[in-house]
């Protein structure tokens, strides 16, 4: 599934095709999660994306890997929450919906 409002919104105008890649695997990723529920806490459904997994799926290396984490945070797609060392991120994926201008 790909949001297409990401790639024609304007308020997205700014939002790196890898990015729009990634938010829609994590979109994917969250519809699995929301069947299981040891993925669901008190802020939502959330999922596990590790740093080497993104690389993987965006044929790219670590940093590229954060800048696009960072950038899907800074539009309000995501909200990271860190763990103890050694665990990954915890990732709530955010309808975009709502974001759309």
């Amino acid at each position: 599934y790909l949001p297409l409002n990401l790639v024609y919104d304007t308020g997205f105008s700014d939002l790196s095709i890898p990015a729009i890649v990634l938010y829609s695997i994590m979109l994917n990723r969250k519809k699995l999660s929301m069947e299981n529920p040891s993925f669901n806490d008190f802020g939502g459904t959330f999922i596990f994306f590790s740093n080497p997994q993104i690389q993987k799926a965006l044929r790219c290396n670590q940093d590229t890997a954060r800048k696009v984490l960072n950038e899907l945070e800074k539009y309000g797609l995501i909200h990271k929450e860190y763990q103890k060392t050694g665990f990954p991120l915890k990732i709530y994926v955010n309808d975009f919906f709502h974001l759309l201008s």
